[in-house]
């Protein structure tokens, strides 16, 4: 490995007594402080996440970093951001700053506002001012500062009967869980309960000011 700057395991701040690194991947860095991850095998050493984009047929130039995101790998290049598994397969790609993903969406950044995407591609969503992603559904906080839940198969019509103002900067303005019937949304310091099949407003005050 002399030909590279650095190289990471992947294994973080655990005791390591032994490290076998056949079949697993290792994140480089090479000489002109670009990052890659290669992996050995039975015939050596082989590239897997390739410090220069030159093959594609929009070649998205050098990676600038490589780092966990959950269970994937985050792939920031020049001109496009990519998602990768462990082994190396390519999961998907923005050319916005990729936030976050649940399932088979994630959640980009273009300048101030989120939107969220299907893992192939697709638009789902209208811009947000800001965006937090559920199993099943993401909050979506417009730039009037209303809150609303969406599913991700029907990501431009709201399930709630109302629209909740938000007091904050940020997602850590509010919280949504669930239960078997209802919908909870904590804002504001008030926790406002909705019925999951009509969106109606079960308890608390929508008429906070």
């Amino acid at each position: 490995l002399s030909e590279y700057k650095a190289v990471d395991t992947g294994i973080g701040a655990e005791k390591v007594t032994h490290v076998s690194a056949l079949n697993s991947l290792v994140y480089c860095q090479n000489t002109s402080d670009g990052f890659g991850a290669i992996t050995f095998g039975s015939n050596g050493p082989s590239g897997v996440i390739a410090f220069t984009d030159t093959k594609s047929d929009e070649p998205s130039g050098k990676t600038l970093s490589i780092s966990f995101m959950k269970d994937l790998l985050l792939v920031k290049r020049e001109k496009k951001n990519f998602l990768y598994d462990k082994i190396g397969n390519e999961i998907a790609s923005s050319t916005f700053d990729i936030v976050d993903y649940v399932s088979s969406y994630m959640l980009v950044k273009n300048n101030d506002n989120y939107l969220v995407y299907s893992l192939k591609g697709n638009i789902l969503s209208e811009e947000g001012k800001y965006i937090k992603l559920y199993d099943n559904y993401f909050a979506l906080v417009k730039k009037d500062n209303s809150l609303n839940i969406y599913t991700y198969k029907d990501a431009k019509k709201g399930i709630l009967d109302v629209n909740i103002q938000i007091k904050g900067t940020d997602a850590s303005a509010f919280e949504i869980s669930e239960d078997e019937k209802n919908y909870i949304v904590k804002v504001n310091s008030n926790n406002y309960t909705f019925d999951k099949v009509t969106g109606n407003l079960v308890s608390g005050d929508n008429n906070e000011e």
